[in-house]
């Protein structure tokens, strides 16, 4: 029988806030569920979950930000399950990052689907969103790298994808039948602007680190025939 921890990382509200927004709705699945105020970057944060998490036993490591909107139908073993059948040690929420708007929506670039099977949403060349990201223990044992403010979660998917945790870089995969059940809370919590000049040292430094060893995926063949592999169509 598999096991879950549930972290919510308050950053922004107020921590009553956080615990009638989220708590209770999570209480239901019998999950070890926690509050976690993020003194410092968010990857140690994160990595101090997830340390914590494996050191437990727990298999899936669901970590939200509190400047999310989750209705009621959210079904978390959804989540799990699709993980599962599509083989991620790791999942990064494609719909929730603003820069993968059109018309200030969700955009994904890629639909496929196949009789009884899921529909499976690929953003190509999309960017990585870090407000809900599940780690799954069993396949995965990376950390995050905590000298990383704004890239990241960047980084980690490149280690990720270079470790077999994930099939392909800049390619990322969501669940078509759940599209509507989680969004970024843009009105109270508008995208910030970024320190663009820590941003930029951070963006040489990996460029300087990996080189030519970057390959993000550029083909969407790759994600249509990974689909047929896995479904055996």
């Amino acid at each position: 029988m598999s096991t879950r921890k549930i972290a919510i990382v308050n950053k922004n509200r107020s921590l009553a806030v956080v615990k009638d927004n989220f708590k209770v709705l999570f209480e239901k699945y019998g999950a070890d569920v926690s509050v976690v105020t993020a003194t410092d970057t968010i990857s140690v944060t994160n990595n101090k979950i997830i340390s914590d998490a494996k050191a437990a036993g727990i298999d899936y490591v669901h970590i939200f930000h509190d400047d999310l909107i989750i209705n009621s139908n959210f079904d978390i073993e959804k989540y799990e399950k699709f993980i599962d059948e599509y083989k991620l040690g790791f999942y990064s929420n494609p719909r929730l990052s603003p820069l993968n708007y059109i018309y200030d929506m969700p955009a994904p670039r890629l639909i496929i689907s196949a009789e009884k099977y899921t529909k499976v949403l690929i953003n190509i060349f999309a960017f990585d969103s870090k407000e809900y990201i599940i780690i799954d223990t069993r396949k995965n044992d990376e950390l995050f790298k905590e000298d990383l403010e704004h890239l990241y979660n960047v980084e980690y998917i490149y280690r990720c994808q270079k470790e077999n945790i994930l099939p392909f870089l800049n390619f990322y995969f969501d669940n078509g039948e759940i599209v509507d059940d989680i969004i970024r809370d843009n009105v109270n919590f508008p995208k910030k602007s970024l320190n663009q000049y820590a941003y930029m040292k951070e963006e040489e430094l990996l460029a300087n680190t990996y080189k030519v060893d970057w390959i993000p995926h550029t083909n969407a063949d790759d994600a249509i025939n990974y689909f047929r592999n896995i479904k055996g169509v």
